[in-house]
């Protein structure tokens, strides 16, 4: 399985919303919301606070992403049998959702908090 990852660089401690997750849309055809609060139906989002699948919040949370520092990094990967899972500094988190359409993109939404990222390498992972 290959993880599509981002390393943060620098971080603005006075935001902390972060989010990231696939959307089903062609990115040159797709815009990300000003907020998440109103679901977009062809993303599914992962953030600290919520999940927002296609079009439907879930009331699951990811604290983990609210850890993230300068020098972390945060990944997603999509398995054999169409999971998404979550990746932050190279341990797996879980499984974020199951049954991930085809053709998805990875997307991740970091403007608020992070201040510059850096795209890494895809990497495998078993």
């Amino acid at each position: 399985m290959s993880v599509v990852q981002v390393q943060i660089n620098e971080i603005d401690i006075n935001y902390y919303n972060t989010y990231l997750g696939v959307v089903t849309k062609s990115p040159d055809t797709f815009t990300l919301p000003d907020t998440f609060t109103d679901p977009d139906p062809a993303a599914l989002c992962v953030g600290s606070d919520r999940i927002v699948v296609f079009g439907a919040w879930k009331q699951e949370k990811w604290p983990v992403l609210d850890e993230l520092a300068a020098g972390s990094k945060v990944g997603l990967a999509v398995d054999t049998d169409r999971s998404l899972h979550l990746y932050v500094d190279g341990k797996h988190q879980g499984v974020v959702a199951p049954d991930i359409p085809t053709p998805c993109y990875f997307m991740f939404d970091m403007v608020s908090r992070c201040t510059k990222v850096t795209a890494l390498p895809v990497t495998s992972v078993p």
